[in-house]
């Protein structure tokens, strides 16, 4: 079975990676745009940004010019909720440009957060026609595989109306169904061809495809908790009384574990069965080393472990309304149409729908820093010397 499906995907890979080359023999495609891709010292990097929440940033708190990237754009606010504090920000802002040769960066952010696999095509739709990406980093997977749903029914359980059953590890919990719901997830066929399709999407597209420099890096998601230490056997992160479970380190490691098997589902499909030079997984959980939940501190106190920890603790939210800028049309008691413009991006209904809670378990701004710092020597391998001008030798005639 193992062998069948491994040769479904290299049959399938080899045949949409085989079509721009057929299309490119036969066909000159046509461009908006001048080409610009060599990668001399004077012209600076474009780097685009795919992917969700990970990589967007969650935001929280009043819309501000010093925490929103999309400012004062209310919509993008509100729909993707890209912070100043996210990796790709911190890399646009680094004044640091020596892992790029000197050269200055240009950033497209599109990460959006809540993206799905089939969001990325969209992100993909909204880069600038006029834009020849040099290097791309893309986070997904999280929100298809049903992580949210681990946090939910393992550590918050949310819904106060809600049976959640035993706490891990007993079987008829909620909790221990959705661990292993969420690890059938991660091996099934349908979720390989969906990452696989939208690998496909991002290195396909012509610009992608025609650039033999452009280099795609899909970056692993960090591991949550240090699952060792007993500190935290007591602690929990359940909201509501009779609804805690403990973060034990059973629970932990099973978890961490659920987060280790879909970082090796990663690396084995796209670093080994569908290789592509372009094309890369980098495992970073590495990073967060030292800075997970429940890792040991000097004080030893929940305190000292959210002041430690790289992502972001629970706190009580406050509500804050934000305006849309369109109009919604709703029918009164008398049949007459009423306007109410106003919509919530930190919607103050539902807990679900706070910026608060939502940015829970996501990198804070040092966690986006690490990120950052280790995104950079990944870069400097590649982008690090300044390169020949192969791009527009090898392909002029199908640019202009």
């Amino acid at each position: 079975m193992l062998f069948y499906t491994g040769f479904i995907f290299l049959a399938t890979w080899q045949l949409f990676t085989s079509i721009p080359t057929i299309l490119c023999d036969r066909i000159r495609v046509q461009y908006p745009f001048k080409s610009d891709t060599s990668l001399d010292s004077g012209r600076r990097l474009r780097y685009v940004a795919f992917g969700d929440s990970w990589a967007s940033g969650v935001n929280w708190g009043p819309p501000s010019e010093n925490t929103e990237f999309d400012f004062p754009d209310d919509q993008k606010v509100c729909q993707c909720r890209r912070m100043r504090e996210a990796y790709p920000a911190q890399l646009l802002d680094d004044p640091d440009r020596s892992y790029i040769g000197g050269r200055d960066l240009e950033l497209t952010f599109l990460a959006c957060h809540g993206a799905q696999f089939e969001d990325v095509p969209h992100q993909l739709q909204a880069l600038d026609p006029t834009i020849v990406p040099d290097f791309a980093t893309l986070m997904i997977g999280g929100n298809p595989a049903g992580f949210a749903e681990i946090l939910a029914d393992c550590i918050f359980l949310p819904d106060r109306d809600r049976d959640y059953g035993p706490e891990y590890p007993d079987p008829d919990g909620e909790c221990w169904k959705t661990l292993e719901r969420v690890r059938t997830k991660l091996e099934s066929t349908w979720f390989h061809l969906e990452l696989f399709k939208t690998l496909n999407a991002i290195q396909n597209e012509r610009r992608m495809w025609l650039n033999p420099n452009f280099r795609l890096y899909v970056l692993s998601y960090s591991g949550l908790f240090n699952h060792d230490d007993p500190a935290c056997n007591d602690w929990t992160f359940g909201i509501w009384p009779g609804k805690k479970p403990l973060l034990t380190t059973e629970l932990r490691h099973a978890i961490n574990n659920v987060l280790d098997h879909g970082r090796k589902v990663y690396d084995n499909l796209i670093n080994h069965v569908l290789y592509s030079p372009k094309v890369q997984y980098i495992d970073l959980n590495h990073v967060f080393a030292g800075h997970r939940f429940c890792e040991p501190t000097e004080a030893s106190t929940f305190e000292a472990q959210m002041d430690n920890s790289w992502l972001y603790g629970l706190t009580w939210p406050d509500c804050i309304p934000l305006e849309y800028s369109f109009v919604h049309y709703a029918n009164d008691n008398d049949g007459r149409q009423q306007s109410r413009a106003w919509q919530f991006c930190r919607n103050c209904g539902g807990l679900g729908e706070l910026g608060e809670l939502q940015r829970v378990m996501h990198p804070n701004g040092q966690g986006h820093e690490a990120y950052k710092n280790a995104l950079k020597e990944i870069i400097r391998r590649d982008f690090g010397k300044v390169q020949p001008d192969v791009f527009a030798v090898r392909h002029q005639k199908y640019l202009y």
